[in-house]
C-alpha cells in the first residue's frame, strides 16, 4: 500500500519544534569546534576544506564532539524562524496564481511543481513584504498566465491591482518582515516568516488575520478560473449560482462585445 508524508504533517512537525523552544524542560545549543578545518589530527585524517566529511549520527562521534567543543550558545525562540523559501519580485517574470490542488496529476503551469510550496505563487518585494499571487490572468485559453509588470507595494488588506500596466495580476499582501527579523535572519535563500501567527497581537499581523477569518469577516470568492469559456453568449451581465457549501452565492459575469 502506498503512503504519503502530507506537506500539511511537515508543517505540524515544525510548528511543534518551535513551539518546544519555549518550553522550560528544553534546552538547545548550537556549539562550535575545531576551529582549524586545515589541520590533520584529533581525529582527522583528511584536510577538511578540500575533503568534507559527511556527518555522522552514534555514540562515539557525540563523545568526540564533546571534546573538541570549545563554546556553545542556548538558542531560545527568539533565536528561531520558521522560513519560506525566497523567491523576490523581478519584472517581466511569468508567477503562477495559488491553487489549492496543486499536484502530480496537476502539476502548476509554469514550474511544473507537483506541490503548492514549490510553485512560484507568492513574491517578495524590494521593500520585504510578502504577497501571494491570486490572479496572473490565467484562465483554460492562457494557462501560463501573463508576464508581472507592476511590482506590488501597497498594504491593503483585501487584494488589489499593483498598478495600472493591466498584467492582470492580483496579489494579497501577507506582511513586512520586521526589521529585527532581516537583522537576524535575512538569506538570499530564505525568508524569515513572523513568529506565532495565530496568536500575535501585532496590530498589521492582526488584522491580517482576522481578515481572512470567516468567523469575524465574511469571506469573498476574489478569483473565479474559467476552465472553459465556450462561445456563442450575447453581451451583457450574466448572474451565476455558485454551488458549494454556503449559501446566496451568486456570480455576476460581465461579457463584452
Amino acid at each position: 500500500m502506498s503512503a504519503i508524508i502530507t506537506d500539511q504533517f511537515r508543517l505540524e512537525n515544525t510548528t511543534n519544534f518551535v513551539k518546544s523552544f519555549d518550553d522550560p524542560e528544553n534546552s538547545y545549543y548550537i556549539f562550535v569546534g575545531l576551529s582549524n578545518p586545515n589541520q590533520v589530527g584529533f581525529g582527522r585524517s583528511e584536510n577538511w576544506n578540500t575533503n568534507i566529511p559527511n556527518p555522522i549520527d552514534n555514540l562515539a562521534y557525540q563523545y568526540h564532539f564533546r571534546d573538541t567543543s570549545m563554546f556553545g550558545k542556548r538558542v531560545t525562540s527568539s533565536n528561531i524562524r520558521r522560513v519560506i523559501r525566497r523567491n523576490d519580485w523581478v519584472k517581466n517574470t511569468r508567477y503562477e496564481m495559488y491553487r489549492h490542488d496543486y499536484s502530480i496529476d496537476n502539476p502548476s503551469p509554469v514550474t511544473q511543481s507537483t506541490r503548492l510550496y514549490d510553485a512560484n505563487y507568492y513574491i517578495m518585494n524590494s521593500e520585504y513584504s510578502v504577497y501571494i499571487c491570486i490572479d496572473s490572468g490565467a484562465s483554460g485559453i492562457n494557462t501560463l498566465g501573463n508576464n508581472s509588470l507592476d511590482e506590488p507595494k501597497f498594504t491593503d488588506l483585501d487584494p488589489s491591482r499593483a498598478g495600472v500596466s493591466e498584467d492582470g495580476y492580483l496579489w494579497k499582501y501577507l506582511f513586512t518582515v520586521s526589521p529585527s527579523d532581516i537583522i537576524k535572519f535575512d538569506s538570499t535563500e530564505y525568508i524569515a516568516i513572523p513568529p506565532n501567527w495565530d496568536t500575535s497581537t501585532n496590530t498589521q499581523i492582526q488584522s491580517i488575520r482576522e481578515n481572512g477569518d470567516s468567523s469575524i469577516s465574511g469571506n469573498q470568492i476574489k478569483k473565479v478560473y474559467i476552465e472553459s469559456p465556450g462561445s456563442g453568449y450575447t453581451p451583457g451581465t450574466h448572474e451565476l449560482d455558485i454551488i458549494g457549501d454556503g449559501t446566496g452565492g451568486k456570480l455576476l459575469l460581465k461579457l463584452m462585445m
